[in-house]
């Protein structure tokens, strides 16, 4: 046997297994991936937990409010003499209220009624941090975060709007990244044709002679939406323009509030007004960089409830 063996090795070379060192350098590193997963996958695990217990207390809640109103009772009234907190899931079971009795992912948590409240609650839980991919959101309490790059701007109850007449640009601060969405309702308080409107920058440096992409409302241009690309504060020619009653209908007041989103990823810019798709293209000029907005020659822009998301 061991001459069919040393027949099939080639000459100079012996079988052997692995060194120690080569075995310790193995462990090593499953050591060093160890503890880079396990804590992220536990993370992830105790995330999903708290979903699913924060969904359930959720249909808790919804089905007592609703049982209670087709009772015509508060719902502290129809648990009145159930002490058990168990009892007064079942009895929304056996009511056909939820489909089935909700049982706690998380060890050692319990869903409670208050009865001064009215409501369920999750005792034992825990606190989980949530990851958060907002880079912007304000209510406009104040001008906190937002950088003056050209003419005025003002906050009043929770609107921001130019304060004069002529070029305005701000940007927000804390928004520079690469793929992100921006959401936000704006009022064109006066269109006045052949002049009024108001932009939104993205991927846009903070200076004064700004660089980057300008989405713009633009009654003035022919009630159109365009999109430009504008270079050390010099705009060129919109590259993407479309009517805005030919993608809103006829009936689009031009006049009233509207909700905007913008969402771009790699080259792909996508943009909707009052969730209908106005534009869909793709561009690679301007690959990153911050939100910010602006109005121009004497356009009454009112601009509220702005969030910026990383994509």
């Amino acid at each position: 046997m061991q001459d069919i063996i040393n027949k099939t090795l080639p000459k100079g070379k012996t079988k052997h297994g692995f060194t120690l060192v080569e075995i310790m350098l193995a462990i090593a590193i499953l050591l060093i991936l160890a503890v880079i997963i396990i804590p992220n996958v536990l993370g992830y695990l105790t995330r999903a937990k708290v979903a699913s217990d924060d969904i359930n207390l959720a249909s808790l809640n919804n089905a007592t409010a609703l049982y209670a109103t087709n009772k015509n009772k508060t719902p502290s009234d129809v648990f009145a003499g159930i002490s058990s907190d168990s009892n007064k899931i079942a009895l929304l079971v056996s009511d056909n209220y939820l489909p089935s009795v909700p049982v706690p992912k998380q060890e050692g948590a319990a869903y409670e009624f208050d009865t001064n409240s009215g409501t369920w609650t999750l005792s034992g839980s825990i606190s989980v941090e949530p990851v958060s991919n907002v880079l912007y959101q304000s209510d406009f309490s104040s001008m906190k975060n937002i950088n003056i790059l050209k003419g005025a701007w003002q906050v009043i109850n929770g609107i921001l709007s130019p304060s004069k007449a002529g070029e305005n640009r701000a940007i927000l601060t804390g928004t520079n990244g690469t793929d992100y969405s921006i959401s936000l309702t704006a009022v064109l308080a006066s269109a006045k044709p052949g002049s009024s409107g108001y932009g939104i920058y993205y991927r846009s440096t903070d200076t004064a002679a700004i660089t980057g992409y300008c989405f713009q409302y633009d009654p003035g241009a022919g009630n159109r939406f365009v999109v430009k690309k504008v270079k050390n504060g010099v705009e060129s020619p919109s590259f993407q323009m479309v009517s805005m009653t030919k993608v809103m209908g006829s009936g689009f007041d031009i006049a009233a509030q509207h909700d905007i989103t913008i969402s771009v990823v790699g080259d792909k810019h996508v943009i909707t007004v009052d969730g209908v798709k106005v534009m869909d293209f793709a561009d690679s000029t301007f690959t990153d960089g911050s939100v910010g907005v602006r109005s121009w020659s004497d356009s009454q822009a009112q601009i509220s409830n702005i969030a910026v998301t990383a994509n």
